[in-house]
């Protein structure tokens, strides 16, 4: 009976513990990792990190890759790791971790009192903080509930707030170009841990867009932190970089009617009072911090609406330097487009002198008329040609592709088609369906 005992205590590997899973292991091997485990497996290099390195893995879990709704690519594997090994603990005092791969923005971590977040990914703690081994290098698995989304994706270093702005230029080219023209771009390129709102194009009328100046910009930006919305807290103030002298202006994040929404109070200064914006596109992580792209501008209300404020096809009829177009559109029936679409209209119409007595042709008429979802003031569409330096824009007109620039010379605005400079003689008449420029020339 002893002799069995001893044996059996003898016997290799019998009793022994087994060995713990490595963390690759577990990533390929277990079902709540199905989502992640793709990923992995057609991105070799990544594949070969989890083998062999000290890394840190943060797997989404499958309900969060069945609420992602962009295309999947295997470089998002890469956006799910980090260097060295994190415990919670650790997590818990960090800033930011870098990424897997070198071309992709930094993993920012916020830590509340309830929950630690991975950029806008919360962790799930109860599945967190294994600890396993692969050729004796140690590395750490946590759970995420969402999967993270680097956004864009280009080689090199990663991109800051400017470079999205660029990239973004055809909804945010307004902001760009006032950023250029008061040689303001520094600010999106500065180092460090900052949030950006950026208004989109949509949201500026012709007065709001001279009107940003220099302080409404600072009041666009919170330096020093990196607000994701999940953890942010709503209604907290945060100080905007418009804090001296007489301005100061703070921001926070508020839910209103089920949208999210930007509020900036001005709390000094001639323009006391509060602004908001809807958050059109939310925590895009950059190098530098996240950016949040917003509906409309931060601290600049809209400019009073004319009066009258009249229907474009109205504006025609009463005005004698209109004559001619209004005219050739009723004689075509080319003026029903006005009543059977239910869009916003650009209108660019030729003044009297500019037809000699001539009358237009419909298709000449459709030309001039640009139909989409917002106006494009002569701000908006110079903004849109510095940032293609001048090359011509393609405006969705009646008659199709309208190919156009527009340049700016003292105060007055030109459209330029071909090698052509036209005239604006009287921009952004604003209308109740649209706006009207009268200009000098036809197209």
């Amino acid at each position: 009976m002893y002799v069995l005992l001893i044996l059996l205590g003898c016997a290799p590997g019998l009793g022994a513990t087994p060995p713990q899973p490595t963390v690759y292991n577990r990533l390929t091997q277990e079902a709540q990792f199905q989502g992640f485990a793709g990923l992995v497996h057609y991105n070799r290099a990544a594949r070969l990190a989890l083998l062999q390195n000290r890394i840190t893995v943060f797997a989404p879990s499958n309900e969060a890759f069945a609420q992602y709704g962009r295309p999947l690519h295997s470089d998002l594997a890469w956006y799910h790791m980090a260097g060295g090994v994190w415990t919670l603990r650790d997590l818990q005092s960090a800033r930011n971790l870098t990424a897997g791969a070198a071309h992709l923005p930094p993993l920012w971590l916020t830590a509340t009192n309830r929950a630690l977040y991975i950029n806008n990914a919360r962790v799930v703690a109860a599945h967190s903080d294994y600890l396993g081994n692969a050729h004796a290098q140690q590395q750490a698995l946590h759970v995420i509930d969402r999967v993270l989304d680097p956004m864009h994706l280009r080689p090199g270093a990663p991109m800051r707030a400017f470079d999205w702005l660029r990239l973004a230029r055809p909804s945010a080219a307004i902001f760009l170009h006032r950023l250029k023209e008061l040689r303001l771009e520094h600010l999106l390129q500065l180092e460090g841990a900052n949030t950006y709102f950026i208004p989109a194009d949509d949201g500026f009328d012709p007065a709001q867009f001279h009107a940003l100046d220099k302080s409404a910009i600072f009041g666009h930006l919170v330096p020093g932190e990196v607000l994701f919305t999940r953890p942010a807290m709503r209604s907290l103030n945060h100080e905007t970089m418009a804090n001296s002298g007489d301005v100061y202006r703070v921001v926070s994040f508020e839910d209103k009617g089920g949208q999210l929404m930007v509020r900036q109070r001005s709390l000094a200064g001639a323009h006391r009072g509060d602004t908001w914006a809807p958050v059109l596109q939310a925590d895009l992580p950059v190098a530098n911090g996240v950016l949040h792209l917003i509906g409309r501008p931060l601290g600049l209300r809209p400019a009073p609406r004319p009066f009258p404020f009249l229907p474009i096809l109205l504006k025609l009829a009463g005005d004698p330097q209109l004559a001619t177009v209004y005219e050739a559109g009723e004689s075509t029936g080319f003026n029903q487009i006005f009543s059977t679409h239910n869009a916003s209209f650009t209108y660019f119409v030729p003044n009297e002198r500019a037809w000699g007595g001539r009358s237009p042709p419909v298709d000449l008429l459709k030309r001039h008329l640009v139909v989409g979802g917002v106006p494009y003031s002569m701000e908006r569409l110079l903004a849109l040609s510095s940032a293609q330096n001048y090359t011509p824009l393609a405006l969705p007109s009646v008659g199709g592709a309208l190919r156009l620039a527009v340049a700016q010379i003292g105060s007055r605005f030109y459209v330029k088609i071909g090698s052509a400079y036209i005239k604006v003689l009287r921009p952004n008449y604003q209308c109740t369906d649209g706006l009207v420029h009268v200009i000098a020339a036809p197209l």
